[in-house]
């Protein structure tokens, strides 16, 4: 009996000291977490303010779009044009 008291004892020792390693784990990982979360919380906060309908970025994204409608615009006209006039290639016009 007091064999068996003496091993729960050792048990509970081992226990507690694997659960303060644990703990102390622990405390590292969720301050890491926190820390990751807070800077994941400013990207979206700047993100956000980026992509407002005022903001410098979508000014250009909005002129770097409009750019790019107008030269697919020409493009297609030049082809309109080639095909109907494709000796036009060879010539000039």
């Amino acid at each position: 009996m007091n064999e068996a008291i003496g091993d729960g004892r050792k048990l509970i020792r081992n226990v507690d000291g694997s659960v303060d390693s644990i703990r102390g784990d622990l405390q590292v990982t969720l301050s890491a977490a926190t820390s990751a979360l807070k800077r994941a919380e400013k990207l979206f906060q700047d993100l956000q303010s980026s992509t407002r309908e005022d903001s410098a970025l979508m000014y250009q994204l909005t002129e770097t779009l409009r750019e790019v409608e107008k030269a697919a615009r020409s493009l297609s006209t030049l082809s309109d044009y080639l095909e109907r006039h494709p000796e036009s290639l060879l010539g000039g016009k």
